[in-house]
């Protein structure tokens, strides 16, 4: 009778020792696992009773080491060239604005800068036609326009036909058959590198 509390025993520190944490000149352990994107789920793979790789291509295999230190081979910011990681090596949907720190991208990181120009030539038509054309290796990511009256009393009947992008540029046409109503029109252009 008086064996049987002394296995007790033994079980119970067995089982607190396996559960100390590992310290220096311990192996660390490298753990492997897929996240399926616009889930926010992941799963592990690599140990044993579990798959040796991820379940669907569209899955991203990722790995962490226990202890701090990533695994050799992770891909960290210091392995990554400057450039590395272009839009054509991103799957579509693979960048959410949830992997997206605050302010992380601005209007500096996208090249943003805004264009105009104002058509204020004498008309001959009822057409007014005015486009903001983008810097070379640079493309309108939005756009939009701005009109004066002849007289700031006067009314018009102007209307517009067209407010688009058009290659590198940002188009705006407007008819107005007011005989003293649009004096001039501004087309804006926003922008964007690529």
């Amino acid at each position: 009778m008086s064996r049987t509390p002394t296995r007790v025993l033994f079980v119970a520190a067995a089982v607190v020792v396996t559960g100390i944490a590992p310290t220096d000149g311990w192996a660390q352990t490298t753990f492997t696992a897929c996240r399926v994107p616009g889930v926010g789920a992941i799963y592990m793979i690599g140990q044993p009773g579990l798959p040796g790789s991820c379940l669907d291509p569209g899955h991203v295999e990722f790995s962490w080491t226990e202890g701090g230190a990533p695994a050799e081979g992770s891909v960290t910011e210091s392995t990554i060239a400057d450039d590395a990681v272009t839009s054509s090596k991103l799957a579509d949907g693979a960048v959410l604005s949830a992997h997206i720190a605050e302010g992380a991208v601005g209007s500096s990181a996208l090249g943003l800068e805004v264009v105009e120009f104002t058509n204020s030539a004498a008309r001959t038509s009822s057409v007014f036609q005015a486009t903001a054309t983008c810097p070379a290796g640079k493309r309108p990511l939005a756009g939009g326009y701005l009109w004066w009256l002849f007289q700031p009393e006067n009314t018009t009947d102007a209307v517009v036909t067209e407010n688009r992008p058009a290659g590198d540029s940002w188009s705006v046409t407007v008819r107005d058959p007011s005989p003293y109503g649009l004096l001039s029109l501004r087309a804006y252009a926003v922008c964007i590198a690529g």
